[in-house]
């Protein structure tokens, strides 16, 4: 259908600028901070296996699932890496809200709730590992790497930004069809009554 060509390629959209975002940043930061490539070199490996593999099963019909497992994987890949990063200190945990974000746009408004409580209670979890001393030593980034993760995270915002806009531009898009189809089939109807009154007289 046309709704589901259109959901799938918004889908399409959102994967594809987040893993050029996500690894283009990541590259930046492993040549800004080497110390980090050990974390940063997997995620950006992950980040694009993952895309690509769901962009495969997008395009088989499986949008709503695609959907789902690129917010999940990106959620998990958070977490693990906020785990030796100080917990809820962790830069990546800041973009649980763009997960929260994404989740809502792609998925519905209920969808995204439920995201919000999953990171909460991810975050608290976080929370009471540093309250009880159960995280290992937190790597420390510099302020630079800071300020790029915190570029990133802004880059895929933007990114989500744009998918109301397409969503009412499709819809004025759909309407406007709509009404010249209207028109032309009261036209055509015009001259057919024309017609019709001609062969009766």
């Amino acid at each position: 259908s046309e709704e589901q060509t259109q959901r799938a390629h918004i889908l399409h959209i959102v994967v594809c600028a987040t893993v050029v975002i996500v690894v283009g940043f990541l590259t930046l930061i492993m040549i800004q901070q080497p110390a980090v490539t050990s974390r940063a070199a997997p995620s950006a490996v992950f980040v694009s296996v993952l895309g690509f593999a769901l962009l495969h099963l997008n395009r088989y019909g499986r949008t709503r699932l695609a959907a789902i497992l690129f917010v999940i994987g990106l959620l998990s890949l958070l977490t693990v890496l906020a785990f030796t990063a100080g917990g809820v200190r962790s830069p990546g945990v800041t973009m649980y809200f763009v997960l929260v974000l994404m989740a809502g746009l792609l998925l519905g408004e209920r969808t995204g709730a439920l995201m919000a409580g999953v990171c909460a209670g991810l975050g608290f979890g976080l929370l009471m590992g540093e309250r009880f001393s159960l995280l290992p030593p937190a790597i420390q980034y510099d302020s630079t790497t800071i300020w790029l993760l915190s570029c990133l995270y802004m880059g895929v915002v933007v990114v989500l930004l744009r998918l109301p806009t397409m969503a009412v531009r499709n819809a004025v898009r759909h309407a406007e069809s709509e009404l010249s189809e209207r028109k032309r089939a009261e036209q055509e109807l015009k001259e057919n009554q024309k017609l019709l009154q001609t062969m009766i007289e």
